[in-house]
């Protein structure tokens, strides 16, 4: 895949993630909102409010539907995101290794 992050994520799976969740996914999800600028609360694994707020505007910057899950056709239109593409508000994707050292001094 072309992504810079699809290492990341790939490691999810395309697997529906959605409000209520709880799970090493979610936080391997907020993790990669927050490394592209979507998330910035506590990296908790609890997919609330929050988290589905930031998976909508994942969505709409990816022009697929706005659904707030986190579903196969959000997965792979990351996944397959141009490296270096601006998506969020942090700047262009960055890589896996800065999303795992991401906050940390």
């Amino acid at each position: 895949m072309s992504s810079n992050i699809s290492p990341w994520i790939e490691s999810l799976e395309p697997e529906l993630l959605q409000l209520g969740d709880t799970s090493i996914a979610v936080t391997t999800l907020q993790r990669t909102l927050t490394a592209i600028g979507l998330y910035r609360r506590f990296i908790d694994g609890y997919f609330g409010p929050t988290t589905e707020q930031a998976v909508r505007q994942l969505q709409n910057r990816l022009d697929i539907a706005e659904t707030g899950k986190f579903d196969k056709a959000t997965w792979h239109a990351l996944a397959v995101w141009p490296k270096g593409k601006n998506i969020g508000i942090a700047g262009p994707i960055r890589s896996r290794s800065a999303i795992a050292h991401h906050g940390q001094t």
